[in-house]
């Protein structure tokens, strides 16, 4: 997206032109090893917004100044905000994504920055200062950049902090009451990372005059391999790919939840074009496409879905999934419409499937959910999904973080992987 590119370098240039009297003079410490993930005592070693710790620039501090963190706090009352701690925080997280990229960018190749965003609702469109088509700006994900949501405005670490109890949520609306919509939440042309966020809001709509500008209303990849984990797409908007499109490229998710996002071609959830897209531990609810695949369209490439719980998707051909090629384990596919998979060439495993699907250890059953009316996809005790997944294809833990546990007298003697995306808890 090279004006988004473009709109970015007003800030580079202030950084670089105010950045700090000693920063010509100022090497990295390559040996450092990068960031540390702790920024204990950092208002004593920094003092607080006024200024770098001794001997490093803006955002960086610890020993060989090899730790980079950049704050986000809508509610901040800093006059001038830098960034360099939550009393001095940027209020809009586009801002704090160049200023970290620019550091990454300076300051060493093996450096790396985090941008850690405070509770609250972020509005993107008109974040980015400039007279261009705002519906263009985006929170575009950068290499060595890690993008952390989920805090209270008080945390030292990123271990600290909570997503679930403190929403960040990254909205593509002009405000509140707005029409006025980006046309992607999330960009990225390059690897990136990004935790903790719902990110809700995008309208990718098509215009002649804008490349891609129909695909991936919440996010949109066109090169690289980012990492999306513990977030929600809810409510985005696009006629390939409501929720997020991967064209040419990889996309690793993890944790993740594709709620009510729409698509008026195909792809209500994820448009997913050969490209390499892993997703694990994730649910699709609610997702609709006016012609192909409610949940996911696929063509080419390689798509795995590991440990995933698809229901209530629709569209006029593959309810969860229609295209090729996929992989699919340790899933339940259940209540989507018209059908579940529309493939002829998707390798099934380990999973429920309404109506069947042919594949080593599949069931054909209702998954005893705890409340689908509400889109509580839990299992419920006497599920047939309890330890009947391949304990060599699933992840250490659920959607929730939840073990992976033998509930006695359930499944497979010896099992301890449930299908779907939520381990029944005892």
């Amino acid at each position: 997206m090279t004006t988004t590119r473009r709109r970015f370098g007003w800030i580079g240039f202030v950084l670089g032109a105010m950045a700090w009297t000693g920063c010509g003079a100022w090497e990295h410490d390559e040996s450092s090893g990068g960031k540390d993930a702790s920024v204990d005592g950092r208002a004593q070693e920094d003092g607080g917004a006024d200024g770098g710790q001794d001997g490093c620039p803006p955002n960086l501090n610890g020993a060989g100044c090899g730790t980079c963190v950049v704050f986000v706090d809508g509610d901040s009352r800093a006059p001038y905000p830098q960034g360099r701690s939550w009393a001095d925080a940027y209020r809009n997280v586009p801002e704090a994504m160049a200023a970290a990229r620019f550091a990454t960018e300076t300051y060493g190749e093996d450096l790396v920055c985090e941008v850690w965003v405070a509770e609250g609702r972020y509005f993107i469109y008109g974040a980015i200062p400039g007279g261009g088509d705002h519906r263009e700006d985006t929170i575009a994900l950068a290499p060595r950049v890690r993008l952390y949501g989920g805090f209270d405005g008080a945390e030292t670490s990123v271990e600290s902090r909570d997503p679930r109890t403190h929403e960040t949520v990254l909205d593509g609306h002009e405000h509140e009451d707005s029409d006025e919509r980006v046309l992607h939440v999330i960009t990225a042309e390059d690897d990136g990372m990004m935790d903790g966020f719902t990110v809700t809001g995008g309208k990718a709509v098509m215009d002649d005059l804008i490349p891609w500008s129909e695909q991936g209303g919440g996010m949109l990849v066109l090169d690289g391999a980012p990492v999306v984990s513990d977030c929600v797409f809810t409510n985005n908007e696009g006629k390939l790919g409501g929720a997020v499109a991967v064209v040419n490229a990889a996309l690793d998710v993890s944790d993740t939840r594709f709620v009510r996002n729409a698509s008026t071609h195909e792809g209500g959830a994820l448009y997913l074009v050969s490209s390499r897209t892993k997703l694990a531990s994730c649910v699709l609810a609610a997702n609709t496409a006016e012609d192909f695949g409610g949940a996911v369209f696929l063509d080419y490439g390689e798509t795995s879905l590991v440990n995933v719980t698809s229901f209530g998707n629709s569209a006029g051909s593959g309810g969860a999934v229609h295209g090729r090629p996929l992989e699919a384990v340790n899933s339940v596919f259940f209540g989507d419409s018209p059908d579940e998979i529309s493939s002829s060439t998707a390798q099934v495993t380990y999973s429920d499937v309404a109506g069947g699907y042919e594949g080593e250890g599949n069931l054909d059953a209702d998954p005893l959910f705890a409340d689908a009316a509400a889109l509580d996809l839990r299992l419920l005790p006497g599920s047939p999904c309890v330890d009947m997944g391949d304990d060599a294809s699933a992840r250490a833990a659920d959607i929730d973080g939840n073990p992976r546990t033998d509930v006695p007298g359930a499944g497979v003697p010896g099992r301890i992987s449930d299908m779907g995306a939520h381990e029944l808890v005892p």
